[in-house]
């Protein structure tokens, strides 16, 4: 009886098991996780600084050099992609009440001494009393009314500073419509020396003598270059160039090509502003005599 019993009570446990099964606690999934957004840059009044190509340098001329200010906000940073990012975008109503600015030969310089009210533009001139290149320096400082700094703002090559400093690059080429006879005594025997060291003699022309060229942001513009090259001993058989007006060391490390009289230069516009654009180039003889160097620019405009 006991063990009827027995099997019956086991018979009912199985068949409770089975009608009110026993299923594992259910272990929650983790909730998704977000990466959070990259924050954005910190946005920096600025006075947005670009300098005007100086393109008329000529032996006993006088040249301007213009400086030209914006102020704007200028925001770097982080997109949510990790792509980095420069926007700059106008200053309303800006604080921007006096600057100062300083000009060297050869050197950077810091603005000193007195401040001036903020004007969009700010100009200077000098005599151009060399041949050749020379390379010039601006510094810029720029505050608010109540005499706090405010940065200045070159290019996304460098950073805003409070007291900014560029490179101006002046080339001073003799115009060979003006004879010789009616340039300064300096260029005249610069020139006299050159022409016993190179009598190759020639010329370099761009966009048929335009001083601008422009384009879209984004586009590439061709540069037409015309060249023309005389030997009093021979035929001019080769030439050689650099996208900029260099010494005759730098010209020396350019290949010679063959001597053509016209060439087209391509241009990628990623800039809105005015920039300058320089050729230099070199000719020689099949004696192996040489030119001179020659430089031409252009004022080339990035359009938005």
């Amino acid at each position: 009886m006991r063990a009827r019993l027995f099997l019956f009570l086991c018979l009912v446990a199985i068949l409770s098991a089975c009608v009110n099964p026993i299923t594992a606690p259910v272990i929650p999934s983790p909730a998704p996780t977000t990466s959070p957004s990259r924050a954005r840059g910190e946005k920096i009044p600025v006075a947005k600084l670009s300098i005007a190509p100086v393109t008329d340098a000529q032996p006993g001329n006088r040249v301007s050099v213009t400086a030209r200010v914006e102020p704007m906000i200028l925001e770097t940073g982080l997109t949510p992609s990790g792509a980095t990012f420069v926007s700059l975008t106008k200053w309303e109503n800006a604080n921007l009440t006096q600057m100062r600015f300083c000009i060297e030969l050869a050197r950077a310089c810091a603005p000193e001494g007195e401040w001036h009210a903020f004007q969009a533009e700010w100009q200077t001139t000098f005599d151009v009393d060399w041949l050749g290149e020379r390379v010039f320096w601006l510094g810029a400082q720029f505050r608010d009314a109540n005499g706090q700094p405010i940065r200045a703002y070159i290019s996304s090559s460098a950073r805003p500073d409070e007291s900014a400093s560029t490179p101006i690059v002046i080339n001073s080429a003799i115009d060979e419509r003006t004879p010789m006879a009616a340039q300064p005594a300096f260029a005249q025997t610069a020139v006299a020396a050159t022409r016993r060291a190179y009598p190759v003699s020639g010329a370099l022309v761009l966009q048929n003598g335009l001083c601008c060229a422009g384009g879209k942001v984004g586009t590439t513009i061709e540069i037409d270059a015309a060249f023309e090259a005389s030997s009093p001993y021979t035929t001019v058989t080769q030439m050689r160039w650099l996208e900029r007006c260099g010494s005759q060391t730098e010209m020396n490390t350019a290949p010679w090509t063959p001597f053509v009289k016209q060439k087209i230069f391509r241009y990628p516009i990623t800039t809105a502003n005015w920039v300058g654009w320089t050729l230099a180039v070199q000719y020689r003889d099949a004696n192996g005599n040489l030119s001179p160097i020659y430089c031409a620019d252009i004022s080339i405009e990035g359009m938005p």
